[in-house]
């Protein structure tokens, strides 16, 4: 049994993470910036706690006694980083030395963090990138990100006795996933409203949310000295014609796109993949394929 601290527990990844969590005999601090969620996950091992990553002396006092902290909190849809760079870099930069300094003055033994599989190079071939994949992000969600994992692997450094994980996720998807991010704005079409993306043959990774909190637990459960980095995705890639197809397949409905290239983000690139031999080899692999998951999700949100 452990006590974590988690932070965003009330966005994506963190809700979801909960309601795996509330099954097991681990105790959570989860840390929200709003008490206004009426769809919550609660549980006696689950105690939710209502401030921001700036306010030092309160996550101090929160993650007192904890045994493991997992930082989810960040701004990560594409549009609100563009339309607001410097929030972004204030949340992530701001809060993960935050995080960092409660975790020595608490003597947190596992630190785990959600990087993005965007802090690599961009590339145009069709290459599964490894751990070992140059890291040259051309976004700004992949910049602040590697930015945040190079402070935590000084901190790893100064720490070689902890245990530090950066786990690199790929294209998320599934259930409480914002409408700003592709699948769930698919899924608005389905009422006939018709909905913009671009069609620019690119190829993206897409790794289903129970997949993702299955790797999280693997990794914490069974921690590792010093610094360790994993990809997390599929290890396919699919464009958006094939998503399309598959969605149709499974709804036997006709989505209502409209394909513009003003929606081609032109400093990615055409191919993002994850190379997941490294994560499997400490026993982990997706138990989902695309349709698998997308089914699923479909049961849950219509």
């Amino acid at each position: 049994m452990m006590r974590i601290f988690i932070t965003g527990a009330t966005g994506f990844i963190g809700q979801n993470l909960i309601k795996r969590i509330v099954n097991t005999s681990h105790e959570v601090i989860a840390l929200s910036r709003s008490c206004r969620r009426e769809d919550l996950i609660t549980a006696e091992n689950i105690e939710y706690v209502y401030d921001d990553l700036f306010n030092f002396y309160h996550l101090l006092k929160y993650s007192y006694g904890c045994d493991a902290l997992i930082h989810l909190a960040g701004i990560t849809s594409y549009y609100d980083i563009m339309n607001n760079p410097y929030a972004a870099y204030d949340c992530s930069i701001q809060g993960i030395t935050n995080i960092l300094r409660i975790c020595e003055i608490n003597k947190i033994s596992t630190l785990f963090f959600s990087s993005s599989g965007k802090v690599y190079e961009k590339c145009d071939k069709e290459i599964p990138m490894s751990e070992s994949y140059p890291t040259n992000p051309s976004t700004w969600m992949g910049k602040i990100k590697y930015q945040v994992e190079q402070l935590i692997q000084l901190y790893s450094a100064i720490n070689p006795n902890k245990t530090v994980i950066i786990t690199r996720i790929f294209n998320a998807y599934g259930w409480k996933q914002n409408n700003k991010f592709l699948i769930p704005k698919l899924i608005s079409s389905l009422d006939g409203k018709k909905i913009c993306v671009c069609n620019d043959n690119s190829k993206r990774d897409y790794v289903y949310i129970n997949d993702i909190v299955t790797a999280v637990l693997l990794l914490i459960e069974n921690p590792e000295a010093g610094y360790n980095v994993y990809n997390i995705g599929s290890g396919i890639g699919l464009n958006i014609s094939q998503i399309i197809n598959i969605f149709e397949k499974i709804t036997h409905k006709k989505l209502n796109i409209e394909f513009s290239s003003h929606e081609n983000r032109i400093n990615e690139g055409k191919y993002e993949c994850a190379d997941i031999a490294k994560i499997k080899f400490k026993g982990w692999e997706p138990a989902y394929n695309f349709e698998m998951g997308l089914t699923e999700m479909l049961i849950n949100v219509l």
